[in-house]
């Protein structure tokens, strides 16, 4: 039956990106099966249809038996030709880490993207330093009971204006959307 497969499999056309996603969830579990899945991506996925698709990709690593495997090397390929994709990438990795049981699987692939990003790295790391800051100024605005909005206000501009925030929140690229740039604090 097995060998069957995988003769039809190589005789088979190059499926829809949708197919191929459909291919790679907890449904099929051959290696053969997902190989070719990612073998049409290859051969048939534009950079934006990717991008539309990148977060079901990466869920869709969570079925997979081994961490080196075609989907994660594909990925991990199209991530690091083309920055938007990257940056995609990057942040829906880094939003899985909080899970446990997916925590060294997603870490080691964001580390061998953090690896191979160069320059790009730099980027990121101001964007997570970025968010950092912002989740830590919101923490301090929640926890300091105040209910006034105008000084609510003036503490969150007293913050913004303090050096480590206004550095890290200047020339920013966008963590949502790499085609933005931030500018100013003001």
């Amino acid at each position: 039956m097995e060998t069957k497969l995988y003769m039809l499999l190589k005789q088979w056309p190059t499926v829809t990106p949708e197919v191929a996603l459909h291919l790679l969830d907890c449904s099929f579990t051959d290696l053969r099966v997902r190989q070719f899945a990612v073998h049409c991506l290859e051969i048939g996925i534009s950079d934006d249809k990717l991008q539309r698709y990148l977060l079901q990709f990466i869920q869709a690593l969570k079925f997979e038996p081994y961490l080196d495997n075609p989907l994660t090397r594909f990925l991990l390929k199209r991530s690091l030709m083309n920055q938007r994709i990257g940056q995609q990438f990057f942040w829906h990795l880094k939003s899985e880490l909080h899970y446990s049981g997916m925590r060294v699987r997603y870490g080691l692939i964001l580390e061998a993207f953090c690896r191979g990003s160069g320059n790009f790295l730099k980027t990121l790391i101001k964007q997570v330093e970025a968010v950092d800051k912002l989740t830590k100024l919101t923490n301090v605005l929640k926890a300091s009971g105040k209910d006034d909005k105008q000084e609510l206000m003036r503490m969150l501009h007293e913050q913004l204006q303090q050096p480590d925030y206004h550095e890290v929140l200047t020339n920013l690229t966008s963590p949502l959307n790499s085609s933005h740039r931030l500018g100013n604090v003001r």
